[in-house]
């Protein structure tokens, strides 16, 4: 039997990586709601069970007649407004945007090894303090949530590196979809903490992701390193074969990254513009649909049919991991060159979405046509072949300063789309609004990837090895 690769294992130590690092996301929307007491709201019927012919989404359907009922007891309760939930629940995207340009440069020069397991390490603490945090006062909350988005922005640039530093240059693909670890978080921890809290407590809906954070840094420390040539377990015919493979690309020695001719650069650009396509299409698909299937289809999220809102993340993690290995395939083989899947694929993880987007201004309350567009946004997947990989494409030098440079101005969308949103529905939560909003969405998203189809670069930049 042939014998696994020990960079097979640094490619699952990125994949729960990314897992647990995107649980510090997913948990305090979840726990927010039992930490807090719940206001009585206007009653809303969503518009579709206002149409006789809708009728009959019956037990899915949320109750018309329902105003909000208290939920039981899950812990202690906090009076806080609306707008103290509202930051709370940003503050982790605010630190996350405001260590993103540093971050890059910081892990090529620190090293990722260090930055990974540190960082991660101090996220859980901070996690579990939260908790005291949240009971001394709101605004210790606040700043706790904050710290960990600040730490939480130096972990993607730095599974780059790793990327480029343990990947062979035809397996990138398939180690880049490892990043999809994220999509896997929300499909387990949302449900998870919601179990824990109303079995435990909304305090062990924080301990729990902490735990599992902890027990991914143990396995860490003992497996991975900055380098194959640096680890104590893997064989030395694979270092060697790893080194031949990267030759003239990627450098043993710490190099300070080319900022400037970073910024110079073109492809540099058409990426970044490409990556923030996707990401608003990512943040559309995370804040928007959710609250658009509860309060204009009627369908109620805490229940059975809340799984609907899963849909998107299974495809995705699905999609993400088999894309990444048939386009390493095929690239191997001499099937297809790299410049042509990177361009074929931005229509399934760029111009396909987007489509779906737009779809939901289209078939408003047909359930069924609803569950095709989640399925459709979940070819997004494909992203990690197209825009996630191309900072190894253009540099795997320097691809964490230019994914954290992207990530940067990914985050920005994250902020514009609940902005947006509120924009198009602050006179009337209706189909039309929504339909208005889905579309303008979509024509970005579309835009981006025709842009990064007609102009990306798929070569590696000559500024990867700057001259001394």
């Amino acid at each position: 039997m042939k014998k696994v690769p020990y960079r097979f294992w640094i490619a699952v130590m990125i994949f729960f990586g990314a897992y647990v690092n995107y649980a510090l996301r997913a948990n305090v929307p979840v726990s927010i709601v039992a930490m807090t007491r719940q206001r009585k709201k206007m009653e809303h019927i969503p518009e579709c069970l206002r149409l006789p012919s809708y009728a009959s989404l019956e037990e899915n359907a949320t109750d018309a007649e329902a105003v909000f009922p208290d939920l039981p007891d899950y812990g202690p309760r906090f009076e806080w407004s609306e707008l103290i939930i509202g930051y709370a629940l940003s503050s982790y995207y605010w630190g996350y945007i405001t260590g993103c340009l540093p971050s890059g440069p910081v892990a090529e020069w620190v090293g990722t090894s260090n930055i990974i397991f540190w960082f991660t390490l101090g996220s859980a603490a901070l996690n579990a303090l939260c908790v005291p945090a949240a009971h001394f006062h709101y605004m210790a909350f606040i700043v706790t949530r904050f710290l960990i988005g600040l730490l939480g922005t130096f972990i993607y640039p730095s599974f780059q590196i790793l990327i480029a530093h343990w990947s062979p240059p035809l397996e990138r693909c398939k180690f880049t979809s490892a990043l999809m670890g994220n999509a896997l978080s929300s499909i387990i921890n949302w449900p998870l903490i919601s179990f824990v809290t109303e079995t435990f407590g909304w305090d062990w809906g924080f301990y729990i992701v902490s735990f599992q954070i902890v027990l991914y840094c143990v396995f860490f420390w003992f497996i991975c390193s900055d380098r194959p040539d640096l680890n104590r377990f893997i064989s030395q015919e694979e270092v060697d074969y790893i080194r031949r493979s990267q030759m003239g690309h990627v450098s043993d020695i710490r190099l300070h990254a080319p900022i400037r001719r970073i910024l110079r650069s073109r492809p540099f650009w058409i990426l970044n513009f490409g990556h923030m396509g996707s990401m608003y299409g990512l943040y559309i698909q995370i804040n928007s649909i959710p609250k658009y299937m509860s309060e204009v289809i009627g369908y109620n999220l805490s229940g059975a049919s809340g799984a609907l809102c899963m849909v998107p993340h299974l495809v995705r993690v699905i999609v993400a991991i088999s894309t990444g290995f048939l386009t390493d395939n095929l690239i191997k083989k001499g099937r297809a060159t790299k410049e042509h899947m990177r361009r074929i694929l931005t229509l399934f993880s760029h111009i396909i979405p987007g489509v779906m987007i737009m779809s939901f201004s289209i078939i408003c309350c047909n359930i069924v046509g609803v569950i095709f567009v989640l399925i459709g946004l979940g070819i997004n997947g494909t992203c990690i072949a197209t825009n996630m990989v191309n900072a190894q494409d253009l540099s795997p030098n320097f691809s964490g300063t230019v994914f954290a440079i992207i990530s940067f101005f990914g985050g920005i969308t994250g902020l514009v789309v609940p902005i947006l949103q509120g924009f198009f529905i602050r006179n009337h939560n209706g189909l039309k609004e929504w339909g208005n909003y889905f579309y303008t969405g979509s024509i970005f998203y579309l835009f981006s990837g025709v842009i990064f189809i007609l102009f990306g670069s798929f070569d590696e930049q000559s500024w990867n090895l700057p001259r001394h």
